[in-house]
Formats: structure tokens, C-alpha cells, sequence
């Protein structure tokens, strides 16, 4: 390495210091291990079944054009979990340990990143090897094991998430030893992946603009039109995701999919909601307790509240200082721009259904994580002292990653402890059950489902005059069919529901029900049937019927699978299986 390249910058000291460096990789991949193989095993859950369960073009691999059609913006995200269908099949395991790798060198590229920004803010002093080593691991050994970062890992359908920082943070570390060493070669590779950013997540839009932010900040003597020429390259690339949803838009995606997942969220109310957020995620940074897979969040309309204008102030105070502060102290100034810059996607003007996730700490986590190291290298003289707070500040973070991962082994696990932190939320509830159901467990499945049953089912007010007659419901149910009474056959059907205790009762009803596409309350009546008896052929049968016929292909093959543990001799659900896998693979309408 020349001369001229240390001077500037170059992690040369740092980096290439075999044992130190071989030491804390060592240290780095143990570490991860120990706390993310309890999650290793863990099963799919949420949105893995529709992504890669249900997708055809998930499962095209080594055939792109299906990807290439359905997801323009994030296509080598899923190209990946594409080539990991193409070799694990249904087996999560391989899935978890692509993620917990692609971790571990995003962790990399932060530690080389991190020696490039200390060396490169800090050229003009005089700082010991120590407190360069000290801010690396620290910095490294956090992004490793922070809490707030084993939503991204666990979650096998947030591989985006993963995959899009690694493309981003070798972009900026790229683009940044092209600045120190003027080496063409590392501005193409800086260049080629930010393009590759692009094509894998929406959230790598800002990648120019750190980049540019970057080189302001740490060289400032950069001839301004040599800066122009090197920075309007990635200033195109800005056009790429825009250019991506209008080819999307062209394809027949609707509109709003454009500028907003939902809008069922007005822009400016969920402007205002992430003013709130953004101080939790910032408190989640530094006290992560209280993590949910499902948060409860109120949404907030209005600027008037005295707490929200008090948060707005303190942000907007934090950016200011850090702006004015960009030259005496470069780098906690970089590091607070990082947070607001990579968070500003999905924490801005675009709504986004869950105005709160835990995942989106991903790469602005950083940012704290700079702020944390190089305010305690400021602040702190002595060096045991800034090691003991250091191995402190790890053991309590590893402590809460530790307890998140345990969770993450199951749906379940994860559910119940989301809905002791929100025991009102619906959808928490209904996720539950339907793990419950996974499971086989369709004891706690009824239960949770006469918690969140419609309205409907429980109301009989407008038949109050009816009493139920002295025949059999099956009986009652047909009378009223045969006669076009659907009203008081539905009615009959719930007070089924509600009073019969007898499964093969209930599952003739739920057929019935499903036979006239009343299918929230066959659904009930199904599941309350295999309650009673897990072990009904028929209720099976009848239930996988009923979810196959509504593209629930993955839950259907999933009950028949339960019921086969139950009657292994089963030819009828074996064929039935065999049946509704052949319609998943070849993509057909089950009649």
C-alpha cells in the first residue's frame, strides 16, 4: 500500500492486523452460533407460506423470467430464496442458515466500513491503535448482536432485508476506497452494487445519497468537479427503482402499490405516527425490551399533541446538529445522517400496513452503533474502563438476542408472546390460531377462535321468535335449504355452533355451510369438530375441501398431513393430498 493512500485514509493498520483481526472474526462467529442456533430449526412462519409455500415463481429456479414478471424491485431477493428452494425444498433449516451467513458477512462489511470511516475522520489526529480496535469490535460484535437485528435473521421472507444491506454497505465501503485510493476498479464494484441493491429492495433508493453525504463528509478536498463526475453515476441510479414501478404499474399492479402499500393510512397521518416510532426505535436501540413480531400502535393524526411536536423537536434537533457539526466532528455527524437516511423509506410519507417493525433496524442500526462506539472513545480516557463498558453493553444485548431467538423456533412461541403484549389485537389472535391449527393443536385453536369469531355468529336477535325445533340440525339445516331459507338454515347452523358437542354433527354441518359458500361459519364448525375428535377422517377431508377450494393449498396439505398422524391407513387423505399437491405445483382451480 503507498504512502500517499495511508494518509488519506486507507484501514490499512487496522484491517490487515492478522491477529486482531482473526481474533474478533473468531470471536464474531461463536458468538453468533451460540445465540442463533436455537432458531436454526425453526419452523416457517407468516408470510414465508405465500412467498415461498404458494409461489410458483419462488419455485421456478433455474428459470428467472417467472420472478422477472412478478417481483421487478426485489427480484434477487427472491431470486435467492428461489435458489435456496431449488436445494432445501420445504426445510426452513437451509433457509436459516443462508440468512444467519449473509448476517455474519454483513457484520464484515461493517467492520471494513467502520475502519474505513474511523481512519478517514480522524487522518488529522492522533488516536492509539487501541481506540481504532476498540470502536471496530465494538461496533462489529454490536451489529452481530443486537436485538433489534434477529427480526431481519429469523424471519426467512425479510432475506430482502439482508441481502439489500450487504449490497448497500459494499456500495458505500466500495465507493469510499475508490475515493481514498483512486482506483477505478473500486467504483465500478461500488456502482454494480448498488444497481444490484436496487433490483433487491425499495429501501436501497437512498444508497446515492449516503454515498454522496459519505464523500462530503470525509473528504472535504475533493475537487468539486471531480466529485460531480465520480457521484453522477450513482445519481442515475436513482431512476432505477422509479423506472421498475412504472414497468410494474405497465404489467397491471395497480396504482397506489406506486407510492404506498396501503391507503387505508393517509400520508400526513402516517408522517405523524412515525415521529412516535422513530423515538421507540431509538429506545429500542438502547433498551431493547419489549420487542414485538405484531405491535399494537396507535395511529397519530394530528401534530397538536404536546408529545408528538416534543419528539418532532428532538428529531429535527438531532439533524440539525449533526449538519452544523459535519466537519468538527465527522463522524458521530455521518453516523446520526446513516440512521435518518436508511430509515427514511420506510418511516416517511410512503404507508406501509405495519407502521411499526423491528426488521427495519437493520441497516440504520448502524448508525446508533457508531454514535454509541465513538461517543464513548470521546468521553472516556481510560481504557479498562471503555473495555469493561464495551463487554458490558455485549453481554446485555446478547442477553434480550438470546430471548428473542428462543422464540422465533415457532409460530406459536412468537404469537403468544406478541399477544401478551397486546391482548386486544385481532390479527395477533387469528395468526395464532392458524398456528395453533399447523400445529394440530385444535383445542387452543377453538378457543382462540371464540374469542375473534364474527359478529355474526354470535348474534341472534333477529330470530329471537324461532325456537330450535326437536329434530336433528342436519335435518333442520336441509328443511330450511329445500325450502330457500337460507336465513334460518344459517341461523340453525350457529346455534350448532354454539351447542353441539358431537363432530360428526358438526363437520355434516360445516359441509353444508361450505356447499353454500357460507365459509366463515364452515370454517368454525370444522375446526370445532376436530376439537371434539382429532382423530375424524371426515372432518379432514371435509376441512382440507373446504380450504383447497379458496387456494389454501399449504394449510389444506398441512391438515391432511395431521390427519394422517391420526388414521395413517387413510387412502382417502392420502389421495386427497396427493390431488391438492398437484394442483399447487401445476397452479389449477381446485372444482
Amino acid at each position: 500500500m503507498d504512502e500517499t493512500s495511508s494518509k488519506i485514509g486507507i484501514p490499512n493498520k487496522i484491517v490487515y492486523s492478522n491477529s486482531w483481526l482473526v481474533a474478533l472474526l473468531l470471536t464474531g462467529a461463536l458468538l453468533t452460533w451460540s445465540l442463533y442456533s436455537v432458531s436454526l430449526k425453526g419452523d416457517f412462519v407468516f408470510d414465508d407460506f405465500n412467498i415461498i409455500h404458494d409461489n410458483a415463481a419462488i419455485q421456478s429456479f433455474p428459470d428467472p423470467r417467472p420472478l422477472l414478471k412478478s417481483c421487478q424491485t426485489r427480484f434477487l431477493s427472491h431470486l435467492s430464496l428461489s435458489w435456496n428452494f431449488y436445494y432445501g425444498k420445504f426445510q426452513p433449516v437451509y433457509y436459516h442458515l443462508f440468512n444467519l451467513a449473509l448476517h455474519f458477512l454483513n457484520s464484515i462489511l461493517v467492520l471494513l466500513l467502520s475502519a474505513l470511516l474511523w481512519n478517514a475522520a480522524n487522518r488529522k489526529e492522533k488516536n492509539s491503535s487501541f481506540s481504532q480496535k476498540l470502536f471496530c469490535s465494538l461496533v462489529f460484535l454490536g451489529f452481530l448482536m443486537h436485538p433489534v437485528q434477529a427480526h431481519a435473521v429469523n424471519y426467512i421472507s425479510q432475506r430482502g432485508t439482508l441481502l439489500v444491506a450487504f449490497f448497500y454497505l459494499a456500495s458505500v465501503y466500495l465507493f469510499l476506497r475508490f475515493r481514498a485510493t483512486n482506483k477505478f476498479q473500486f467504483k465500478i464494484l461500488s456502482l454494480a452494487s448498488t444497481i444490484c441493491a436496487m433490483l433487491t429492495k425499495e429501501t436501497s433508493f437512498t444508497i446515492p445519497v449516503v454515498i454522496a453525504l459519505a464523500d462530503f463528509t470525509l473528504y472535504p478536498q475533493t475537487r468539486l468537479e471531480k466529485r460531480g463526475r465520480d457521484l453522477f453515476p450513482f445519481l442515475l441510479c436513482l431512476l432505477i427503482i422509479p423506472v421498475l414501478l412504472m414497468v410494474s404499474l405497465r404489467a397491471g399492479q395497480d396504482i397506489a402499490g406506486i407510492s404506498m402499500q396501503t391507503n387505508l393510512i393517509p400520508r400526513h397521518h402516517y408522517l405523524f405516527t412515525q415521529i412516535h416510532v422513530i423515538i421507540d426505535y431509538l429506545r429500542l436501540l438502547v433498551f431493547p425490551a419489549g420487542q414485538s413480531i405484531d405491535y399494537q400502535y396507535p395511529l397519530v393524526t394530528s401534530l397538536a399533541s404536546p408529545v408528538t411536536l416534543t419528539y418532532l423537536v428532538t428529531l429535527v434537533a438531532a439533524i440539525i446538529w449533526a449538519v452544523i457539526n459535519i466537519r468538527r466532528i465527522p463522524l458521530m455527524s455521518f453516523a446520526i445522517l446513516w440512521f435518518f437516511i436508511t430509515l427514511s423509506v420506510e418511516s416517511s410519507i410512503i404507508p406501509i400496513d405495519d407502521v411499526i417493525q423491528t426488521y427495519r433496524l437493520y441497516l440504520p442500526s448502524l448508525g446508533f452503533l457508531w454514535l454509541l462506539a465513538a461517543g464513548m472513545e470521546k468521553i472516556m480516557l481510560d481504557h479498562r474502563l471503555k473495555i469493561l463498558l464495551a463487554g458490558t453493553v455485549l453481554i446485555f444485548f446478547s442477553s434480550f438476542t438470546l430471548n428473542r431467538n428462543i422464540l422465533w423456533q415457532n409460530e406459536v412461541t412468537l404469537l403468544s408472546d406478541a399477544l401478551q403484549k397486546a391482548p386486544q389485537k385481532e390479527r395477533i389472535k387469528l395468526n395464532l390460531m392458524r398456528a395453533y391449527l399447523r400445529q394440530g393443536d385444535f383445542t387452543n385453536a377453538y378457543y382462540l377462535q371464540t374469542e375473534i369469531i364474527p359478529p355474526e355468529l354470535t348474534d341472534f336477535s333477529p330470530w329471537k321468535e324461532h325456537e330450535l325445533p326437536g329434530l336433528p340440525y342436519e335435518m333442520l339445516i336441509l328443511n330450511e335449504i329445500e325450502k330457500n331459507n337460507l336465513q334460518l338454515a344459517v341461523l340453525y347452523a350457529r346455534m350448532a355452533y354454539w351447542k353441539c358437542e358431537n363432530a360428526d354433527i358438526l363437520t355434516a354441518l360445516g359441509s353444508l355451510m361450505a356447499w353454500k359458500n357460507y365459509n366463515n361459519l364452515a370454517y368454525a364448525l370444522f375446526l370445532k369438530a376436530l376439537a371434539l375428535d382429532n382423530s375424524l377422517e371426515t372432518a379432514y377431508l371435509e376441512f382440507a375441501k373446504n380450504l383447497a377450494n379458496f387456494d389454501n393449498h399449504t394449510m389444506a396439505i398441512r391438515l391432511l398431513e395431521l390427519g394422517l398422524l391420526q388414521n395413517p391407513h387413510s387412502n382417502a387423505l392420502t389421495d386427497l393430498k396427493t390431488a391438492i399437491r398437484r394442483i399447487q405445483e401445476k397452479q389449477y382451480v381446485l372444482r
